[in-house]
């Protein structure tokens, strides 16, 4: 019978040293000592005490500690932090630092060591997460639940897949710790008016891999309140392809992540070893953008080459839509 769970160590040897890592001509009294508990086989509870100063520090920064040299971790408003996706069977040497501030001067807390346990050795494979179900749906969001696996050895995380523009890739990955189920999972970067397909599969403590869920569709819907202005224009024509260009400006506020959409006319295709900006999904050419550099700003205007096969008349897509906002003639 298979159960669901997560492997906890039934002992923890925690090492902690006592010299702060920075002095001061008046040091406040440094953070720490940081201890470890709820340690399983991919994660741990890192908690520690504030130093004594006033203010209180707002925010900590955690740094592991490789080879004698500190590494940028994480960070954490409150003092603690639930360290996550851990290797099992290896050591780890965190500290606690806080960031200079009046007061503060960056001080360190000790160094806390501890070892994950080791992982189980066997081969059978968890059961297949349940079928993914969306919630929360907007043009900006989304999120998924699904059914936990189930598994001799426990659950340690399930990796969440994305299929578009003819390929899969690894989306995500929620880890499973005590307190969390890791059944849920929230893209808060998705694109308006696109579609997207997920599915799931589960990890457990022996690396085994279950078979894929089910997948889920789901189309985000439009950004309201954005408006455009768009022309297309070909450039050649003949053999049963043409080359275009379309020419589409913002004259709403500005995007980040965003798509631009059209109708393609009866018997055209997108050409996809010439059309690099664009895809087709059915009967619809979309470019979509999810990058980190400036986005579409109110006023821009961008200019994206496209290929199309086509039986019949050259007549370029239709019904542009920035967002899911239908533009005007420009």
């Amino acid at each position: 019978m298979r159960r669901i769970g997560t492997v906890v160590a039934t002992s923890l040897l925690v090492l902690v040293t006592s010299t702060p890592g920075r002095a001061d001509a008046s040091p406040p009294r440094f953070p720490g000592p940081p201890t470890v508990s709820e340690l399983t086989l991919n994660s741990a509870l890192l908690t520690w005490q504030p130093p004594d100063t006033d203010p209180a520090p707002a925010y900590y920064d955690i740094y592991r500690i490789v080879d004698g040299q500190e590494h940028t971790y994480n960070g954490s408003y409150t003092t603690s932090l639930r360290l996550a996706s851990l290797a099992p069977n290896t050591s780890y040497t965190f500290v606690i630092g806080v960031r200079p501030q009046a007061g503060h001067n960056g001080l360190r807390s000790p160094a806390v060591t501890f070892r994950t346990p080791s992982a189980p050795v066997e081969s059978n494979p968890p059961t297949a997460p349940g079928t993914p179900v969306v919630t929360d749906v907007a043009p900006g969001r989304l999120t998924l639940t699904w059914a936990a696996s189930l598994d001799d050895s426990g659950i340690d995380r399930y990796l969440v897949y994305l299929s578009g523009f003819g390929q899969t890739v690894l989306h995500s990955v929620t880890v499973v710790y005590p307190g969390n189920p890791g059944t849920t999972w929230t893209d808060t970067r998705t694109l308006p008016d696109y579609d997207y397909e997920f599915h799931l599969v589960a990890v457990d403590h022996a690396g085994n891999r279950s078979a894929p869920s089910a997948p889920v569709n789901v189309r985000t819907p439009p950004l309201p309140g954005g408006s455009c202005r768009a022309a297309v224009q070909i450039t050649q024509a003949g053999g049963g392809r043409y080359s275009a260009v379309l020419t589409i400006v913002n004259t709403g506020g500005s995007v980040d992540v965003h798509t631009i959409r059209a109708t393609l006319p009866p018997g055209q295709h997108n050409d996809p070893m010439a059309s690099w900006n664009f895809v087709q999904l059915g009967n619809e050419l979309v470019y979509a953008y999810s990058g980190w550099s400036g986005g579409f700003p109110s006023g821009g205007r961008k200019q994206l080459p496209f290929v199309i096969r086509y039986d019949g008349a050259p007549v370029p897509p239709t019904g542009w839509r920035l967002n899911g906002q239908l533009c005007t003639a420009l």
